[in-house]
Protein backbone atom coordinates (compact mmCIF):
# COMPACT_ATOMS: atom_id res chain seq x y z
CA UNK A 1 0.00 0.00 0.00
CA UNK A 2 2.75 2.54 0.89
CA UNK A 3 4.72 1.66 -2.24
CA UNK A 4 1.08 2.48 -4.25
CA UNK A 5 1.14 5.77 -2.55
CA UNK A 6 5.08 6.93 -2.52
CA UNK A 7 5.99 5.38 -6.01
CA UNK A 8 2.84 6.20 -8.01
CA UNK A 9 1.38 8.74 -6.51
CA UNK A 10 -2.14 7.33 -6.05
CA UNK A 11 -4.07 7.45 -3.40
CA UNK A 12 -4.64 4.59 -0.85
CA UNK A 13 -7.89 3.44 1.00
CA UNK A 14 -7.10 1.63 4.22
CA UNK A 15 -10.99 -0.27 5.45
CA UNK A 16 -11.21 -1.11 8.89
CA UNK A 17 -14.44 -2.33 11.10
CA UNK A 18 -14.13 -0.08 13.86
CA UNK A 19 -13.08 3.77 14.98
CA UNK A 20 -10.82 2.52 17.52
CA UNK A 21 -8.65 0.38 14.85
CA UNK A 22 -9.18 3.30 12.44
CA UNK A 23 -7.40 5.71 14.79
CA UNK A 24 -4.73 3.42 15.95
CA UNK A 25 -4.01 3.07 12.42
CA UNK A 26 -3.73 6.66 11.69
CA UNK A 27 -1.79 7.15 14.36
CA UNK A 28 0.59 3.96 13.85
CA UNK A 29 0.81 5.21 9.96
CA UNK A 30 1.68 8.84 10.70
CA UNK A 31 4.43 7.94 12.65
CA UNK A 32 5.84 5.90 10.16
CA UNK A 33 5.26 7.97 7.33
CA UNK A 34 6.38 11.82 8.95
CA UNK A 35 9.90 11.30 7.30
CA UNK A 36 8.91 11.60 4.01
CA UNK A 37 5.46 13.96 4.66
CA UNK A 38 3.08 11.43 3.95
CA UNK A 39 -0.57 12.85 4.49
CA UNK A 40 -2.74 10.24 6.28
CA UNK A 41 -6.17 11.10 7.73
CA UNK A 42 -8.91 9.42 9.46
CA UNK A 43 -12.27 9.18 8.09
CA UNK A 44 -14.56 7.80 10.87
CA UNK A 45 -17.09 9.43 13.58
CA UNK A 46 -15.33 12.59 14.54
CA UNK A 47 -12.80 12.35 12.07
CA UNK A 48 -11.95 14.16 9.00
CA UNK A 49 -14.55 15.61 6.58
CA UNK A 50 -14.98 14.51 2.89
CA UNK A 51 -13.80 17.09 1.13
CA UNK A 52 -10.36 16.66 3.16
CA UNK A 53 -9.71 13.80 0.75
CA UNK A 54 -8.38 16.46 -2.02
CA UNK A 55 -5.35 16.76 0.05
CA UNK A 56 -4.86 13.31 1.58
CA UNK A 57 -2.77 10.31 0.69
CA UNK A 58 -4.18 7.39 2.78
CA UNK A 59 -7.01 7.85 3.79
CA UNK A 60 -7.76 5.01 6.91
CA UNK A 61 -12.01 4.66 7.05
CA UNK A 62 -14.60 2.83 9.08
CA UNK A 63 -16.72 0.76 6.19
CA UNK A 64 -19.89 3.25 6.63
CA UNK A 65 -17.66 6.10 5.66
CA UNK A 66 -15.51 4.59 3.18
CA UNK A 67 -18.66 3.91 1.33
CA UNK A 68 -19.61 7.79 1.90
CA UNK A 69 -16.07 8.79 0.46
CA UNK A 70 -16.63 6.67 -2.25
CA UNK A 71 -20.15 8.27 -2.93
CA UNK A 72 -18.96 11.42 -3.04
CA UNK A 73 -15.99 11.20 -5.35
CA UNK A 74 -18.40 9.03 -7.71
CA UNK A 75 -20.62 11.81 -7.61
CA UNK A 76 -18.73 15.11 -6.85
CA UNK A 77 -15.33 14.52 -7.41
CA UNK A 78 -14.49 11.93 -10.45
CA UNK A 79 -11.20 12.75 -10.61
CA UNK A 80 -10.60 11.95 -7.15
CA UNK A 81 -11.92 8.31 -8.30
CA UNK A 82 -9.17 8.30 -10.57
CA UNK A 83 -6.46 9.22 -7.58
CA UNK A 84 -7.14 5.78 -6.07
CA UNK A 85 -4.59 3.80 -6.53
CA UNK A 86 -5.17 0.89 -4.16
CA UNK A 87 -8.01 -0.60 -1.92
CA UNK A 88 -6.54 -2.53 1.43
CA UNK A 89 -9.94 -3.83 2.65
CA UNK A 90 -8.72 -5.52 6.34
CA UNK A 91 -11.30 -8.02 8.42
CA UNK A 92 -13.15 -8.46 5.13
CA UNK A 93 -14.91 -11.76 6.54
CA UNK A 94 -17.07 -8.77 7.99
CA UNK A 95 -19.09 -9.21 3.72
CA UNK A 96 -21.11 -11.79 5.80
CA UNK A 97 -22.37 -9.94 9.12
CA UNK A 98 -26.07 -10.12 8.86
CA UNK A 99 -26.14 -6.24 10.38
CA UNK A 100 -22.96 -4.36 8.48
CA UNK A 101 -21.95 -6.76 5.85
CA UNK A 102 -24.49 -5.15 2.93
CA UNK A 103 -22.49 -1.92 3.66
CA UNK A 104 -18.87 -3.78 3.04
CA UNK A 105 -20.12 -5.63 0.04
CA UNK A 106 -22.59 -2.63 -1.32
CA UNK A 107 -18.86 -0.37 -0.39
CA UNK A 108 -16.73 -3.01 -2.48
CA UNK A 109 -18.98 -3.44 -5.51
CA UNK A 110 -18.76 0.24 -6.10
CA UNK A 111 -15.33 0.03 -6.21
CA UNK A 112 -15.60 -2.88 -8.67
CA UNK A 113 -17.43 -0.53 -10.84
CA UNK A 114 -15.23 2.25 -11.22
CA UNK A 115 -14.02 3.18 -14.52
CA UNK A 116 -10.08 2.91 -14.04
CA UNK A 117 -11.31 -0.53 -12.22
CA UNK A 118 -9.11 -2.47 -14.17
CA UNK A 119 -6.12 -1.07 -12.89
CA UNK A 120 -6.97 -0.05 -9.32
CA UNK A 121 -5.16 -2.69 -6.93
CA UNK A 122 -7.93 -4.15 -4.30
CA UNK A 123 -6.17 -6.40 -1.60
CA UNK A 124 -8.53 -7.82 0.85
CA UNK A 125 -7.55 -9.22 4.10
CA UNK A 126 -8.84 -11.75 7.12
CA UNK A 127 -7.90 -14.01 9.55
CA UNK A 128 -11.12 -16.14 9.50
CA UNK A 129 -12.63 -17.19 6.44
CA UNK A 130 -13.31 -20.54 5.32
CA UNK A 131 -11.80 -20.12 1.73
CA UNK A 132 -10.55 -17.07 -0.02
CA UNK A 133 -11.49 -18.51 -3.27
CA UNK A 134 -15.12 -17.23 -3.62
CA UNK A 135 -13.90 -13.85 -2.50
CA UNK A 136 -11.25 -13.85 -5.04
CA UNK A 137 -12.93 -14.42 -7.92
CA UNK A 138 -15.50 -11.90 -7.09
CA UNK A 139 -12.86 -8.98 -6.77
CA UNK A 140 -12.02 -9.60 -10.48
CA UNK A 141 -10.51 -12.65 -9.98
CA UNK A 142 -7.89 -11.57 -7.76
CA UNK A 143 -4.64 -14.01 -6.46
CA UNK A 144 -5.45 -15.60 -3.26
CA UNK A 145 -2.88 -16.34 -0.55
CA UNK A 146 -3.17 -18.34 2.65
CA UNK A 147 -0.83 -19.26 5.34
CA UNK A 148 -1.56 -21.69 8.02
CA UNK A 149 1.37 -20.66 10.07
CA UNK A 150 0.66 -17.95 13.00
CA UNK A 151 3.88 -16.12 14.40
CA UNK A 152 2.75 -16.28 18.03
CA UNK A 153 1.49 -20.20 19.17
CA UNK A 154 -2.08 -20.09 20.95
CA UNK A 155 -3.24 -22.50 23.30
CA UNK A 156 -6.43 -23.02 23.39
CA UNK A 157 -7.95 -24.56 27.05
CA UNK A 158 -11.21 -25.46 28.71
CA UNK A 159 -11.84 -25.06 32.49
CA UNK A 160 -14.76 -26.86 34.45
CA UNK A 161 -14.64 -26.43 37.97
CA UNK A 162 -11.12 -26.35 39.24
CA UNK A 163 -9.69 -28.56 36.57
CA UNK A 164 -8.03 -27.34 32.93
CA UNK A 165 -8.53 -29.70 30.14
CA UNK A 166 -6.81 -28.97 26.51
CA UNK A 167 -9.78 -28.89 24.03
CA UNK A 168 -9.30 -32.44 23.38
CA UNK A 169 -10.61 -32.63 26.76
CA UNK A 170 -7.80 -34.14 28.68
CA UNK A 171 -7.02 -33.29 32.39
CA UNK A 172 -4.27 -30.85 31.65
CA UNK A 173 -4.18 -29.49 35.49
CA UNK A 174 -6.20 -27.93 38.55
CA UNK A 175 -6.48 -24.91 40.11
CA UNK A 176 -6.28 -23.71 43.90
CA UNK A 177 -8.84 -21.90 45.04
CA UNK A 178 -7.66 -18.43 46.61
CA UNK A 179 -10.74 -16.92 47.90
CA UNK A 180 -13.16 -19.89 46.85
CA UNK A 181 -16.75 -18.14 48.78
CA UNK A 182 -16.15 -15.22 46.72
CA UNK A 183 -14.39 -16.45 43.49
CA UNK A 184 -16.04 -19.88 43.08
CA UNK A 185 -15.30 -20.47 39.22
CA UNK A 186 -12.17 -19.51 39.63
CA UNK A 187 -11.08 -16.90 38.02
CA UNK A 188 -8.79 -15.69 39.99
CA UNK A 189 -5.69 -17.90 39.70
CA UNK A 190 -6.26 -17.68 36.16
CA UNK A 191 -5.96 -13.99 36.32
CA UNK A 192 -3.03 -14.00 38.86
CA UNK A 193 -1.37 -16.72 36.78
CA UNK A 194 -0.66 -14.43 34.16
CA UNK A 195 0.05 -11.49 35.65
CA UNK A 196 2.75 -13.51 37.42
CA UNK A 197 4.27 -14.37 34.43
CA UNK A 198 4.25 -10.65 33.40
CA UNK A 199 1.50 -10.95 30.73
CA UNK A 200 -2.16 -9.02 30.34
CA UNK A 201 -5.75 -10.60 30.36
CA UNK A 202 -8.50 -10.04 28.58
CA UNK A 203 -11.74 -11.49 29.76
CA UNK A 204 -14.56 -11.51 27.87
CA UNK A 205 -18.32 -10.95 30.51
CA UNK A 206 -21.40 -11.14 29.08
CA UNK A 207 -22.89 -8.08 29.80
CA UNK A 208 -21.47 -4.51 30.40
CA UNK A 209 -22.72 -5.09 34.09
CA UNK A 210 -21.21 -8.03 34.18
CA UNK A 211 -17.61 -6.78 32.93
CA UNK A 212 -17.82 -4.31 36.01
CA UNK A 213 -18.88 -6.85 38.38
CA UNK A 214 -15.84 -8.64 37.31
CA UNK A 215 -13.41 -6.12 37.23
CA UNK A 216 -14.87 -5.01 41.33
CA UNK A 217 -14.23 -8.49 42.02
CA UNK A 218 -10.63 -8.38 40.99
CA UNK A 219 -9.57 -5.26 42.21
CA UNK A 220 -10.60 -6.54 45.89
CA UNK A 221 -9.13 -10.37 45.66
CA UNK A 222 -6.12 -9.61 43.35
CA UNK A 223 -5.14 -5.88 43.39
CA UNK A 224 -2.01 -4.98 41.97
CA UNK A 225 -1.97 -1.54 43.20
CA UNK A 226 -0.45 0.72 40.23
CA UNK A 227 -0.14 4.21 41.07
CA UNK A 228 1.59 5.48 37.60
CA UNK A 229 -1.62 4.58 35.81
CA UNK A 230 -3.08 8.22 34.29
CA UNK A 231 -6.58 8.57 35.21
CA UNK A 232 -8.02 12.05 34.72
CA UNK A 233 -10.49 11.08 32.05
CA UNK A 234 -12.34 8.54 33.48
CA UNK A 235 -14.81 8.60 36.45
CA UNK A 236 -13.86 7.90 40.31
CA UNK A 237 -15.22 3.76 39.52
CA UNK A 238 -13.12 3.55 36.54
CA UNK A 239 -10.31 5.38 38.98
CA UNK A 240 -10.31 3.69 41.64
CA UNK A 241 -10.16 0.00 39.55
CA UNK A 242 -7.19 1.15 36.92
CA UNK A 243 -4.96 2.02 40.53
CA UNK A 244 -5.91 -1.58 41.63
CA UNK A 245 -4.30 -2.62 38.15
CA UNK A 246 -7.89 -3.62 36.28
CA UNK A 247 -9.95 -2.11 34.61
CA UNK A 248 -14.01 -2.59 32.53
CA UNK A 249 -13.82 -1.62 28.84
CA UNK A 250 -17.32 -1.42 27.05
CA UNK A 251 -19.91 0.62 24.66
CA UNK A 252 -21.21 2.82 27.42
CA UNK A 253 -17.98 4.50 28.40
CA UNK A 254 -16.82 8.09 26.77
CA UNK A 255 -14.21 7.97 24.34
CA UNK A 256 -12.04 10.25 26.62
CA UNK A 257 -12.30 7.02 28.77
CA UNK A 258 -11.60 4.37 26.49
CA UNK A 259 -8.64 5.98 25.29
CA UNK A 260 -7.56 6.49 28.40
CA UNK A 261 -8.34 2.69 29.24
CA UNK A 262 -6.50 1.33 25.98
CA UNK A 263 -3.60 3.52 26.49
CA UNK A 264 -3.17 2.18 29.98
CA UNK A 265 -3.46 -1.67 29.04
CA UNK A 266 -1.21 -0.96 26.13
CA UNK A 267 1.59 0.95 28.54
CA UNK A 268 1.17 -2.43 30.91
CA UNK A 269 -0.14 -0.17 33.74
CA UNK A 270 -3.15 -1.85 34.21
CA UNK A 271 -2.56 -5.73 33.24
CA UNK A 272 -6.34 -6.90 33.40
CA UNK A 273 -9.32 -5.73 31.31
CA UNK A 274 -13.22 -7.03 31.37
CA UNK A 275 -14.83 -6.05 28.38
CA UNK A 276 -17.58 -7.57 26.36
CA UNK A 277 -18.68 -10.11 23.10
CA UNK A 278 -20.33 -7.35 21.55
CA UNK A 279 -17.23 -4.77 21.36
CA UNK A 280 -14.81 -8.11 20.58
CA UNK A 281 -13.85 -6.91 17.72
CA UNK A 282 -13.40 -3.18 17.91
CA UNK A 283 -10.87 -4.25 20.97
CA UNK A 284 -7.50 -4.13 19.14
CA UNK A 285 -6.03 -4.67 22.57
CA UNK A 286 -3.53 -7.38 22.50
CA UNK A 287 -2.45 -9.77 25.54
CA UNK A 288 -1.18 -13.04 26.67
CA UNK A 289 -4.62 -14.68 28.32
CA UNK A 290 -7.54 -14.62 26.77
CA UNK A 291 -10.55 -15.72 29.10
CA UNK A 292 -13.73 -16.24 28.03
CA UNK A 293 -16.43 -16.57 31.23
CA UNK A 294 -19.57 -18.08 29.64
CA UNK A 295 -19.25 -19.72 25.83
CA UNK A 296 -22.62 -17.81 25.10
CA UNK A 297 -23.11 -14.06 24.59
CA UNK A 298 -26.48 -13.18 26.36
CA UNK A 299 -28.38 -16.44 25.23
CA UNK A 300 -26.67 -17.28 22.54
CA UNK A 301 -23.73 -19.68 21.81
CA UNK A 302 -20.69 -17.80 20.64
CA UNK A 303 -19.93 -18.79 16.69
CA UNK A 304 -16.88 -20.23 15.74
CA UNK A 305 -15.94 -16.64 13.98
CA UNK A 306 -16.64 -14.85 16.63
CA UNK A 307 -14.52 -17.05 19.19
CA UNK A 308 -11.85 -16.89 16.19
CA UNK A 309 -11.74 -13.53 16.46
CA UNK A 310 -11.85 -13.22 20.40
CA UNK A 311 -9.10 -15.75 20.92
CA UNK A 312 -6.85 -14.46 18.59
CA UNK A 313 -6.00 -11.26 20.70
CA UNK A 314 -3.91 -13.52 22.46
CA UNK A 315 -0.39 -13.67 21.59
CA UNK A 316 0.86 -10.99 19.11
CA UNK A 317 4.12 -11.16 17.82
CA UNK A 318 6.55 -9.08 19.10
CA UNK A 319 5.22 -8.81 22.13
CA UNK A 320 4.64 -12.42 23.45
CA UNK A 321 6.31 -14.89 22.62
CA UNK A 322 3.08 -17.71 23.22
CA UNK A 323 -0.82 -16.70 23.78
CA UNK A 324 -3.08 -18.63 26.02
CA UNK A 325 -7.51 -18.81 25.92
CA UNK A 326 -9.49 -20.12 28.54
CA UNK A 327 -13.27 -20.78 27.59
CA UNK A 328 -15.52 -21.92 31.19
CA UNK A 329 -17.82 -24.23 31.57
CA UNK A 330 -20.29 -23.60 34.59
CA UNK A 331 -21.96 -27.12 33.85
CA UNK A 332 -22.16 -29.93 31.72
CA UNK A 333 -24.29 -28.57 29.35
CA UNK A 334 -21.87 -25.57 28.63
CA UNK A 335 -18.60 -27.87 28.40
CA UNK A 336 -20.83 -29.68 25.22
CA UNK A 337 -21.37 -26.66 23.68
CA UNK A 338 -17.43 -25.60 24.30
CA UNK A 339 -16.55 -28.74 22.69
CA UNK A 340 -19.18 -28.37 19.99
CA UNK A 341 -17.58 -24.85 19.15
CA UNK A 342 -13.98 -25.73 19.57
CA UNK A 343 -14.61 -28.63 16.38
CA UNK A 344 -16.82 -26.32 14.69
CA UNK A 345 -15.69 -25.35 11.28
CA UNK A 346 -15.27 -21.55 9.80
CA UNK A 347 -18.92 -21.39 7.41
CA UNK A 348 -18.39 -20.43 3.48
CA UNK A 349 -19.38 -16.89 3.02
CA UNK A 350 -22.46 -15.43 2.45
CA UNK A 351 -24.09 -12.51 0.59
CA UNK A 352 -26.70 -10.46 2.80
CA UNK A 353 -27.91 -8.60 -0.28
CA UNK A 354 -29.81 -11.98 -0.67
CA UNK A 355 -32.52 -9.87 1.38
CA UNK A 356 -34.32 -7.80 -0.83
CA UNK A 357 -34.42 -4.94 1.39
CA UNK A 358 -30.75 -5.11 1.38
CA UNK A 359 -30.59 -5.09 -2.26
CA UNK A 360 -32.98 -2.22 -2.80
CA UNK A 361 -31.23 -0.26 -0.74
CA UNK A 362 -27.62 -1.01 -2.89
CA UNK A 363 -29.83 -0.47 -6.06
CA UNK A 364 -30.92 3.03 -4.56
CA UNK A 365 -27.46 4.31 -3.27
CA UNK A 366 -26.23 3.33 -6.97
CA UNK A 367 -28.80 5.35 -8.36
CA UNK A 368 -28.09 8.05 -6.37
CA UNK A 369 -24.87 8.57 -7.19
CA UNK A 370 -24.71 7.66 -10.70
CA UNK A 371 -23.49 4.94 -11.35
CA UNK A 372 -26.89 2.89 -12.38
CA UNK A 373 -28.62 5.47 -14.87
CA UNK A 374 -30.54 3.33 -17.14
CA UNK A 375 -32.09 -0.22 -17.10
CA UNK A 376 -29.17 -1.77 -18.24
CA UNK A 377 -27.15 -0.44 -15.50
CA UNK A 378 -29.25 -2.30 -13.24
CA UNK A 379 -27.62 -5.50 -14.49
CA UNK A 380 -24.09 -4.67 -14.39
CA UNK A 381 -24.20 -3.33 -10.97
CA UNK A 382 -25.93 -6.68 -9.43
CA UNK A 383 -23.13 -8.92 -11.16
CA UNK A 384 -20.48 -6.67 -9.43
CA UNK A 385 -22.06 -7.80 -6.44
CA UNK A 386 -21.12 -10.43 -3.97
CA UNK A 387 -24.33 -12.56 -4.60
CA UNK A 388 -23.85 -12.27 -8.01
CA UNK A 389 -20.58 -13.84 -8.12
CA UNK A 390 -22.10 -16.39 -5.90
CA UNK A 391 -25.62 -17.47 -7.00
CA UNK A 392 -27.05 -18.79 -10.23
CA UNK A 393 -28.57 -15.54 -12.28
CA UNK A 394 -32.15 -16.92 -12.30
CA UNK A 395 -31.81 -16.28 -8.29
CA UNK A 396 -29.94 -12.98 -8.85
CA UNK A 397 -32.80 -11.54 -11.05
CA UNK A 398 -35.39 -12.92 -8.58
CA UNK A 399 -33.78 -11.08 -5.76
CA UNK A 400 -33.70 -8.11 -7.92
CA UNK A 401 -36.81 -8.05 -9.11
CA UNK A 402 -38.41 -8.34 -5.47
CA UNK A 403 -36.27 -5.67 -4.69
CA UNK A 404 -37.26 -3.25 -7.83
CA UNK A 405 -40.99 -3.90 -6.47
CA UNK A 406 -40.33 -2.30 -2.98
CA UNK A 407 -39.15 0.71 -4.38
CA UNK A 408 -42.20 1.00 -6.51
Amino acid sequence: MIRRVVTAGLKALLLVPFVSMAAEKVESLRRLLAPIQCQVRGFHSGGSELVDFASTDIAVCTFERANSLINFCVESEPSLCAAIGIVVCDEVHMVGDDHRGAVVELLLAKTLMLPHCSSLQIVAMSATLASPKPLAEWLNGAAHFTAEHRPVPLTEFIKQGPIIYDRDKKEVRRLRPVVKSRDPDLLVPLVAEAREAGGATLIFCASRRAAENCAQLLSEIAPAGVSSVQTDAVDKQLKHLMRQGVAYYHAGLTAAERQTVEAAFRASQISVLTTTPALAAGVNLPCRRVIFRSPKIGTSAIGAVAYAQMSGRAGRAGIDEYGESFIMASNNAEMRLIQTLLSAEIGDISSQLRAPEAMARALLEAAGVGLVKVVSDIEKFIRRTLLGSLVAEQELFATTKRALAQLQ
